[in-house]
Order: structure tokens, then sequence, then C-alpha cells
């Protein structure tokens, strides 16, 4: 199952990709609203849609099939990347939207899952930490609460 990550309606088809500020912490989003073990982000940075969808099917190899788990995905790529083919001249517009990104401030929760048997849901989150190239840290409700 191909998950779809772009939005289904934007204002404008193309954006400026714009700038990252790197002093923002993003407190708000700090706490975890649905699951109890969640990913945040340390670092300012972009996410691909092909790499959240990587990181969806990571955690889904984890899964059992008897127990209910749900995945929980705070961001959403809104921001479209254009490019120009190859071999075209300079000039005549921007190019066509090739892919999509989401801009991400520090300090953010991106996905967010409730307990698997055991110790499951952290060693799934450990392997999509290595996948990001942001760096994470992992986040449970119990850290929350000491």
């Amino acid at each position: 199952m191909l998950t779809n990550w772009k939005p289904n309606q934007t204002k404008f088809k193309r954006l400026q990709k714009g700038v990252i500020k790197k002093c923002q912490y993003s407190f708000s989003a700090m706490c975890l609203q649905q699951g109890s073990v969640g990913l945040r982000i340390l670092k300012s940075g972009i996410l691909t849609a092909k790499q959240l969808e990587q990181a969806r099917r990571k955690i889904i190899r984890f899964r059992k099939k008897k127990h209910k788990q749900h995945i929980w995905f705070y961001c959403l790529p809104d921001i479209p990347i254009t490019r120009k083919p190859l071999g075209i001249r300079m000039g005549k517009g921007k190019g066509s939207p090739k892919h999509w990104i989401s801009r991400l401030t520090a300090g953010k929760t991106i996905m967010q899952l409730n307990y698997l048997v055991g110790n499951r849901s952290k060693k799934a989150l450990s392997v999509v930490k290595k996948i990001l190239p942001i760096p994470t840290k992992i986040v449970s409700t119990r850290l929350l609460k000491n």
C-alpha cells in the first residue's frame, strides 16, 4: 500500500523553499498527544515524502498482526520542489513539481505510535532513526512523567 504524501489541494502550484531559522524551537509540538512512544527532532531541517514513506514501512515491519498498533504522523510534506528536465534551456518559467518536502523545527514530534508487545516499538523507532537525515530522539510517556 503506497501512501500519498502530497496534499490534496494547495493555494499555489509552485512555492519557494524558504529558509528554516536555526534558533526556532517548537515547544507546542513537544508533548505526545495520542501515542505512547514518539520520535522527536533535535535540529531543524527538511524531510522528503520518500523518507517519511520509508520510515512508515520500517515501522510496519515490526508490527504484529494480532495486536492493534496505530501510527500517527505529525508532519505533512506540503512544499513542492520543482525541477526542469535535462536539456531544456534557461527561461520559459519555473519547472514542474517533482517531489514534496516538509520543513520541520527543532523539538517537534514527527511520529507517534502506541506500544507494541515488549520493547518492539523502541526497536522500530531506533531503526527509523538511522534512516532519517535529521538527528532524532525517542520519547515515551514514561520519560515525560519523570
